[in-house]
């Protein structure tokens, strides 16, 4: 049974999880942004040859996200919060990841550390969720 240090570390971990996921959920429903517009007008192509050709070599993105995102708006549509969900479920798996790489290499409190910071972070909050061909970097 674990005591009261560490149901206070886990309670901490599961909330800033859990606030984090909220944070960037919570954007998938803002107006777009010009940048986001421009790589919607990039996926209206009818074929992945005319994509290649006419929305990759042009533009200068990376070619795999721009291809993610159009095979990604063929499932979906082109709704902003369905074609934000990829970029918002990754900035959400982040979280995790970075207190995992933190634990490891400086302890469980470095890692909670991290993970706080990432979660609670404008910088990351805000660019969870912009459908950008190099958003997911």
């Amino acid at each position: 049974m674990p005591d009261g240090r560490e149901r206070a570390f886990r309670a901490w971990l599961v909330f800033v999880l859990a606030a984090g996921v909220v944070l960037r959920v919570a954007g998938l429903w803002a107006p777009l942004t010009h940048d986001e517009l421009s790589a919607i007008g990039r996926l209206q192509f009818d074929s992945f040859a005319d994509l290649i050709r006419g929305g990759v070599y042009p533009d200068g993105h990376p070619a795999g996200m721009q291809v993610m995102l159009w095979l990604w708006s063929r499932v979906v549509g082109t709704a902003a919060p369905l074609l934000r969900l990829p970029f918002t479920l990754l900035s959400a798996a982040a979280i995790p990841l970075i207190y995992s790489v933190g634990r490891r290499w400086y302890g469980r409190m470095a890692g909670l550390a991290a993970a706080t910071v990432l979660a609670f972070s404008q910088y990351a909050v805000y660019y969870a969720m912009p459908v950008r061909p190099y958003g997911a970097g």
